[in-house]
């Protein structure tokens, strides 16, 4: 079975920092409402973390960035870009309950190991632990890397094995690694040095026309297995 892997990784996203499956309800889905974080964390400031249009090619056009938010003690915001062709995702997620850091992390890197084969260390500098994972088929690449509270996951990948080299190219994942935990650094140094961004979706407000759980717009998705 060939496994839909971008909307699968998002999934174990959701699953691992909101301690929720990827069947579960959303507030992106209009169905519940949106709860605060229980400190002063601004959930918005993500958006200014992750891939932005300026860090990928210009023929990956955006897709979304969108929150995953169910409970209080964990979130994460993704951005997309691309398509079946070449994919790339960005991820940076909290965990703010230090009781479930340690068993919610392990659960994820679980996860993509079982789905992405192929762990091994990535040493990503200033980060608590780092690894890389890497697929043939489809061909995929995903970096994970863990800082205090938060994580940073990076996938590229062909789904239509058109652009296979580049899905699997490490230099790469390391650039764009190092531009998003390079700014989440830079966040936790200073949180005053970065600021949300303005036109990006807001932590709270309903999403229209995307999948509750993953966060990704229905014309994303890849082909059915």
């Amino acid at each position: 079975m060939r496994f839909r892997l971008p909307i699968i990784l998002a999934c174990v996203i959701a699953g691992a920092t909101l301690a929720a499956g990827c069947g579960g309800g959303s507030s992106n889905d209009g169905g519940s409402r949106a709860t605060a974080t229980p400190d002063a964390f601004d959930p918005n400031i993500l958006s200014a973390i992750v891939l932005g249009p300026d860090d990928v090619p210009k023929d990956l056009p955006g897709v979304t960035g969108e929150f995953n938010e169910n409970i209080t003690n964990g979130l994460s915001f993704n951005t997309v870009y691309g398509g079946k062709s070449l994919y790339v995702q960005s991820t940076v997620g909290r965990i703010a309950d230090k009781s479930l850091q340690a068993s919610n992390f392990d659960r994820l890197r679980r996860s993509l190991a079982a789905l992405v084969k192929g762990e091994q260390n990535y040493n990503v500098d200033g980060a608590d632990r780092g690894f890389v994972y890497q697929s043939a088929d489809p061909p995929n690449l995903t970096g994970l890397v863990f800082k205090g509270d938060f994580l940073v996951m990076i996938v590229m990948q062909s789904q239509d094995k058109t652009r296979a080299a580049d899905a699997t190219d490490r230099a790469t994942l390391d650039k764009y690694m190092n531009l998003v935990f390079g700014r989440l650094q830079q966040y936790l140094a200073d949180p005053t040095s970065l600021t949300p961004i303005p036109d990006a979706r807001k932590f709270g407000t309903p999403t229209p026309n995307s999948s509750a759980a993953t966060g990704t717009p229905a014309a994303a998705a890849t082909p059915t297995p």
